[in-house]
């Protein structure tokens, strides 16, 4: 079985940090990861080869191959909302990583003591509005009862996003913008509405080509898949270069 193994791809929810590009700074409940060399350790305790990579830039990747995009385009930008927010951009097929290995992370954009599109956000505001979930795996429970409470943050949130990528199609000029998450569907679906909208891509050139725009079909196990993706990908990508 190990000499038919490629290797393992571990999904990390946290941006490369300064004190060396395999440490990154992962989010409070897996905060003992911050201090070890993500990649060595992972090799060392498997004695196979791993790819550690960003949770949402594994999405990216995941949704790539999933859409069917990866025929269509060379490149794609992805809205990660998850507990917190972030992206991935895939670049002439590959992921594109940036200089500091934190291309995409998208939540920097939004402070953290402000309303910002991310799980945790609407989970703070159903809470205020009477909403008793201890978590966002129990959001389901709060979707028919508290639904206007929903499409109102999906519609703030939404704008929110709208704006990241219409930056990041600006900067970028992708074929194709991936909304996921691990958010129920029907959320994802609400905020995909509002990314939709032809307004959200107005441009002062009417004769600009636009990203396509799509919303999930793995919702919460993009990341997954995607880490599962990654040994193969990258094998192949080595390979063609």
């Amino acid at each position: 079985m190990r000499a038919r193994f490629l290797g393992l791809g571990v999904a990390v929810p946290g941006p490369v940090v300064e004190t060396g590009p395999a440490r990154r700074h992962a989010v409070d409940w897996l905060h003992g990861w911050r201090d070890i060399d993500n990649d060595q350790f992972f090799e060392d305790y498997f004695g196979f080869p791993v790819w550690v990579e960003n949770d949402a830039t594994l999405a990216a990747l995941a949704e790539y191959y999933d859409s069917g995009l990866i025929r269509d385009c060379a490149s794609a930008l992805l809205l990660y909302v998850g507990h917190g927010v972030g992206g991935g951009v895939i670049h002439r097929r590959d992921v594109m990583r940036g200089e500091f290995g934190n291309a995409g992370d998208i939540g920097r954009l939004f402070r953290m003591d402000a309303p910002r599109p991310s799980g945790i956000d609407l989970l703070a505001t159903l809470r205020d509005a009477g909403a008793g979930i201890p978590s966002l795996f129990e959001l389901e429970s709060c979707l028919e009862t508290h639904a206007g409470i929903i499409n109102a943050w999906a519609e703030r949130a939404g704008n929110q996003l709208g704006v990241a990528a219409n930056t990041g199609v600006a900067w970028l000029d992708p074929g194709a913008v991936i909304l996921s998450g691990s958010l129920p569907r029907q959320v994802l679906q609400a905020l995909g509405q509002h990314l939709q909208q032809p307004a959200r891509w107005s441009s002062a050139l009417d004769s600009l080509r636009l990203p396509q725009v799509h919303v999930s079909r793995l919702g919460g196990s993009a990341v997954s898949v995607g880490a599962a993706l990654l040994p193969i990908h990258q094998l192949g990508a080595d390979a063609a270069a």
